[in-house]
């Protein structure tokens, strides 16, 4: 027995499990609060040199952000002896057609998918 699912429906799978694979935030912590946690750090006497504390220092500078932020992407097209399929510019999971989300890193591909 094959069972079609509409194209929405198989976005809205997509979108669903792409959301339950996402790292939860609950420990959040801010770059501010880290900083001053090294800044005791080496007020405490735990730093080896200057080196060390710059080192750390830009680490945590450059963390990403625990904002979660919508991914926007687009399929690029791609043909071979199989045929014809689609990868994600996001995460550059293979796909056998362009649907509004990505199913692997939900990035939203409505805008490229509909050729706004």
């Amino acid at each position: 027995m094959t069972i079609e699912l509409s194209e929405y429906v198989i976005d809205a799978i997509a979108n669903a499990v792409a959301k339950k694979m996402q790292e939860p935030c609950e420990d959040a912590i801010s770059r501010q609060a880290v900083l001053e946690g090294i800044a005791k750090w080496v007020e405490d006497g735990y730093a080896d040199s200057e080196a060390d504390i710059s080192h750390v220092s830009s680490l945590v500078t450059h963390l990403p952000s625990v904002t979660p932020t919508r991914k926007v992407g687009k399929w690029t097209e791609h043909f071979d002896e199989s045929g014809k399929w689609y990868e994600c510019d996001q995460c550059h999971t293979d796909w056998g057609g362009p649907a509004n989300y990505c199913p692997n890193c939900g990035a939203d591909m409505r805008e490229a998918t509909n050729g706004n």
